[in-house]
């Protein structure tokens, strides 16, 4: 009996152990296009949980030629409302932008480039890749 009872103990603390971390209500997906709110040009890469963060965000990457990186911001700017891309130091970004959907979820959202020497936007097309991250925070940071 006493055995059983250790077993059974055990079996209950491996489950809850598998579920830690892992949560339901966290979809890790091409974000974006299920917010219908992404720009045909923006090419999704995948998306992972980061259980390394605080909030446990899941992330979803995405890429844009530089040629096309103009109307993609201009997209992310009218319907995320993220601010437009600066100039700092060695490359573009626009960081620290955040959106609230209608069900009250929070998303982060991102854009740069890698480093590169291109220091005007008329010259933006000879930038290989933009990069676009957001960020689903299930509660938040």
């Amino acid at each position: 009996m006493l055995r059983r009872m250790a077993v059974g103990v055990a079996l209950l603390f491996l489950a809850a152990g598998c579920t830690l971390g892992a949560r339901a209500d966290a979809p890790c997906d091409d974000l974006l296009a299920a917010l219908n709110k992404k720009p045909a040009a923006l090419e999704f890469q995948g998306c992972k949980p980061r259980t390394d963060l605080q909030g446990q965000p899941s992330e979803a990457s995405y890429r844009v030629p530089g040629a096309q990186a103009a109307g993609v911001e201009e997209s992310l700017t009218k319907e995320l409302r993220i601010k437009r891309l600066q100039r700092t130091c060695c490359l573009w970004e626009s960081t620290r932008n955040s959106y609230r959907d209608r069900r009250g979820r929070l998303f982060v959202i991102s854009m740069a480039t890698e480093e590169t020497t291109i220091d005007s936007r008329s010259e933006w097309a000879k930038i290989p890749y933009f990069y676009v991250t957001v960020d689903l925070y299930r509660d938040d940071p």
